[in-house]
């Protein structure tokens, strides 16, 4: 329901009420076990959690409680330069250049290997190419005679 209310916003209205209501109370049934957090699957019994254990319940109560997330109000809005922003740029960054991270000489010993991709690293993805297609192709080959 609560995707349908994010494709289909003029369901919102319809919707969300049920959800909410259904999240509160999925929410007060998760008062049992050992620990007092286990959640129950019978919301419609009223606030109380129902005795049942198990990993689908506590699933079902996070799903229906993570359905309202996605409509909670916005914080605010990403700033840029033409909203309000007041960052300058600055050349002499050690960010991104010319496509190599930190050009300083101080990253340089920091650096994972040169980005230049050579000969040996072709041959290398050609054969694990070759051996995954292999693989897959006789996994096909098996399945159809079988």
């Amino acid at each position: 329901m609560g995707y349908t209310a994010q494709v289909a916003p003029y369901t919102y209205n319809d919707i969300m009420p049920r959800l909410r209501k259904n999240a509160q109370l999925a929410a007060a049934t998760c008062t049992g076990g050992a620990s007092g957090t286990a959640c129950g699957l019978k919301w419609n019994t009223g606030p109380k959690f129902d005795g049942i254990m198990g990993l689908g319940e506590q699933l079902s109560a996070l799903e229906v409680i993570q359905n309202t997330a996605p409509f909670v109000a916005p914080v605010g809005y990403l700033v840029d330069i033409d909203n309000g922003g007041v960052s300058k740029s600055n050349p002499n960054g050690t960010g991104t250049r010319g496509g190599v991270h930190n050009r300083n000489s101080q990253y340089l010993p920091y650096r994972l290997r040169n980005y230049e991709i050579t000969l040996a690293d072709r041959v290398g993805a050609a054969i694990i190419t070759l051996v995954i297609v292999v693989v897959f192709a006789l996994g096909a080959r098996f399945t159809m005679i079988h």
